[in-house]
């Protein structure tokens, strides 16, 4: 078999993960605003690991040398969904990071007050320090 032959089965594979990838984010979007962290959870390990298998597909088109620079050509129909899934990967991204920082505000003023934020010590008029 010629690489010719086999590129397009490394970009369907291709296809298939980014689409997983997309439907991930989404699911996890869906996690989020739902508060159901646990699934958020499992949602962020299944990301990692199609990250990881993308990577190593990636890897092992590039050893095939197949395209002008080196890669695999990238179906355009798999770009565009590339594309799409990394745009809705940043506003996922980007809403994880005020979640955290809102929690991290939650947390603390759950803990109770701050000594190093506490107000000045006042003295009523009329009344000796």
């Amino acid at each position: 078999m010629d690489n010719s032959q086999s590129a397009p089965s490394g970009c369907d594979s291709l296809q298939v993960l980014v689409e997983e990838l997309a439907c991930t984010i989404a699911t996890g979007q869906a996690a989020l605003f739902a508060g159901r962290f646990r699934e958020l959870e499992s949602c962020a390990r299944r990301l990692q690991a199609l990250c990881q298998s993308i990577e190593e597909l990636e890897a092992e088109n590039n050893g095939r040398m197949s395209g002008p620079s080196g890669r695999v050509s990238a179906d355009p129909k798999a770009v565009a969904t590339a594309e799409k899934a990394q745009e809705q990967y940043r506003l996922f991204a980007g809403l994880l990071r005020r979640m955290q920082r809102h929690l991290a505000t939650l947390q603390s003023v759950l803990s109770g007050r701050s000594l190093s934020c506490g107000p000045a010590n006042l003295t009523r008029p009329g009344q000796d320090r």
